[in-house]
């Protein structure tokens, strides 16, 4: 068994933040009913934040453990793009209700997080930070 590094640990952290989110939202929670997803049921259905976010959970997933470890940068570069979006509609949705939530924050830390995954060290290479 390949020893578990810091960076697994993160990537593994945002598989299941994906996967979560992907599951809330496809599954008929209603989640978009409160008012700080407002801006991003404007854009698209809840069905369809979802199964984005699942084909992230998926597509980080198979880049983690499968054989496209060439391709994963790409893929935290992408996933880096859709929290840094999340975390622009909560920020919207903030400044147009006045009703400021913590979303905008931690979604920018998280994408700022897979940010620094992707580019410090290309994604997925463990040779630094063993646990």
């Amino acid at each position: 068994m390949k020893k578990l590094t810091a960076n697994r640990i993160i990537e593994l952290y945002h598989i299941g933040l994906a996967l979560w989110w992907g599951l809330c939202l496809v599954f008929p929670f209603n989640t978009f009913k409160y008012s700080a997803y407002a801006a991003m049921a404007n854009l698209a259905p809840e069905a369809a934040w979802g199964a984005f976010a699942l084909f992230i959970a998926c597509g980080q997933t198979l880049m983690l453990f499968g054989k496209f470890k060439k391709l994963q940068p790409i893929g935290l570069a992408i996933a880096s793009f859709f929290w840094t979006f999340i975390a622009c509609m909560f920020l919207v949705n903030d400044l147009n209700t006045g009703q400021f939530s913590t979303g905008s924050g931690t979604y920018l830390l998280v994408s700022l997080m897979i940010f620094w995954l992707s580019s410090s060290n290309g994604g997925g290479k463990d040779e630094h930070n063993t646990c």
